[in-house]
């Protein structure tokens, strides 16, 4: 599921890389969403993000929008740089929310889940970045 949020807290340090179009990682409970920002968002923990102009709005996956990946690297670093390589040219733009799973390879639950696109070096490349944590390598 997909979800639009904006309105936040321009007085959070980053607030801006938490708003716009993101993939919902979890739903703890009636009230709560949980997704990845595209970077660090706050300064320390418990830091509110909602105002009164704060809005969410749900949105959706396309059905069969899955692309078919020819080939993923790494970069090996931490957190580590994903480049994806399709048969295709895949169409998507620095700043799209993406959801990738990873079959295998070391620590690809670090690349596995909702990310954001990094940068399209070719018409069928592109590249993100995993969450911190270890190095994924072979993905």
């Amino acid at each position: 599921m997909g979800a639009f949020v904006s309105g936040l807290n321009a007085g959070t340090a980053g607030f801006s890389r938490a708003d716009g179009s993101f993939i919902i990682d979890t739903v703890p409970d009636t009230q709560t969403i949980k997704y990845f920002a595209r970077g660090i968002v706050g300064t320390s923990g418990g830091q509110t993000l909602k105002t009164e102009e704060t809005i969410g709005r749900r949105g959706g996956l396309y059905a069969n929008a899955s692309i078919p990946v020819a080939s993923a690297a790494s970069n090996g670093a931490d957190p580590s740089i994903i480049t994806l390589t399709f048969t295709n040219p895949h169409g998507l733009i620095p700043g799209c929310p993406i959801h990738v799973i990873v079959g295998s390879g070391t620590n690809k639950e670090e690349a596995t889940g909702p990310f954001v696109v990094k940068s399209t070096p070719t018409l069928t490349t592109l590249t993100y970045t995993a969450r911190a944590g270890a190095a994924v390598g072979s993905p």
